[in-house]
């Protein structure tokens, strides 16, 4: 069997020019974890005179609640405005067994000037005891992984990367993670 027989696979293709309402192979799970920031609990910000006056995460209309709607696959969001992956470990809520877990952090990690923290690399990473990894966003990504292998070691792990920036210099570091993870 080969996935281009069901798929059909153009290197041309931009990925949002086609987007099937029907989700296309995501039915296959039947529940999903969602470990993210305000990307993933639908944040929203209110300004008044360009200053933040109040941030809400507003669940109802994140990306898991309108996947949940299309599919009515059972998502369980793990996110909150502001989170890093530091956080997700740092607070070690329990998190429910699911067939597939999305990884969706870094923004926070990485670019917010007033909480972010080193990068790193793979190299931070100490494959026998993790928690003899580096302080670092590549130490905690690893962490995750591990704790989702604890409680599902067939679980399938998607890591969405951090999103291009404006900023050239901040975009070297999105090629960078992106290459690194």
């Amino acid at each position: 069997m080969k996935l281009s027989d069901y798929i059909n696979y153009d290197k041309n293709e931009k990925p949002l020019e086609n987007i099937k309402e029907t989700c296309g192979f995501l039915n296959i799970f039947k529940s999903i974890g969602v470990i993210g920031d305000s990307l993933s609990s639908g944040t929203i910000e209110k300004y008044v005179d360009e200053k933040q006056v109040d941030i809400k995460d507003k669940y109802e209309y994140s990306w898991p609640s309108i996947l949940h709607n299309l599919t009515n696959i059972t998502f369980y969001n793990y996110s909150r405005g502001g989170m890093r992956a530091k956080d997700h470990i740092l607070e070690n809520k329990k998190w429910e067994k699911c067939d597939a877990y999305i990884i969706f952090l870094g923004n926070n990690d990485l670019f917010n000037e007033d909480i972010k923290y080193e990068c790193g690399s793979i190299e931070d990473i100490n494959h026998d005891d993790s928690k003899l990894n580096k302080d670092t966003y590549f130490g905690y990504m690893d962490k995750i992984i591990k704790k989702i292998k604890n409680i599902n070691e067939m679980a399938y792990i998607f890591i969405v990367p951090v999103q291009y920036e404006n900023d050239i210099n901040k975009n070297e570091l999105v090629f960078y993670v992106a290459k690194e993870l």
